[in-house]
């Protein structure tokens, strides 16, 4: 309930503030677990895909949120958020994102930091792939790292869009690098192409 409140929210709040414009909604599968894959460029971020997103989401954040204030830690894990230490192998966080992927869709952003270069991806999405073998849909977010850029403290007038695809040529022998290298190409080009198409 708190999850479809808050996506009902910020849509209506994205829509009317920021002109959201959502592309390839038809790219979500209607049933089942998936990985959805994402550049991350703001903080922004992960509220826009969920309400962008027409299945209800996981995932991961950065472990530091959920004890900054204990009514931000009930409201994340209320949110499907599930918490993730960053910087080294966290294997409790590989186990949480594996279960989910059994049944529902989870949100990944394999460049690991907002902000970092889209060269800089990690193989962590290729190996969740490969240990699961759910389908994969790339996400690119257009307008966040202006609204809410890092280290900013106010959010700034702006656009957002995302736009959906489907990743394919994804095959069973791809290594957890090679995997991960084929989703952020399409994410790339999901952001290279005209805001018309």
């Amino acid at each position: 309930m708190l999850y479809k409140f808050s996506t009902l929210l910020a849509r209506a709040i994205l829509i009317l503030g920021f002109d959201l414009k959502i592309r390839g909604r038809e790219s979500i599968p209607p049933a089942g677990p998936f990985l959805l894959v994402a550049n991350h460029e703001s903080n922004f971020d992960p509220p826009v895909l969920a309400a962008a997103c027409p299945r209800e989401i996981y995932f991961l954040a950065k472990e530091e949120l959920f004890t900054v204030h204990p009514l931000l830690g009930i409201y994340l894990r209320k949110v499907n958020a599930l918490p993730l230490r960053r910087g080294r192998t966290d294997i409790s966080s590989v186990r949480s994102a594996v279960k989910v992927l059994k049944n529902d869709p989870l949100l990944v952003f394999p460049q690991g930091r907002r902000g970092v270069s889209l060269a800089e991806v990690k193989p962590g999405v290729g190996f969740l792939h490969r240990k699961t073998r759910v389908p994969v849909v790339a996400a690119a977010v257009k307008g966040t790292g202006q609204v809410l850029p890092r280290g900013a403290k106010m959010v700034r007038r702006g656009k957002i869009s995302v736009r959906f695809s489907p990743v394919g040529a994804l095959h069973p022998g791809d290594s957890a690098e090679e995997a991960a290298g084929k989703i952020m190409s399409r994410i790339i080009a999901l952001l290279d192409a005209p805001e018309s198409v």
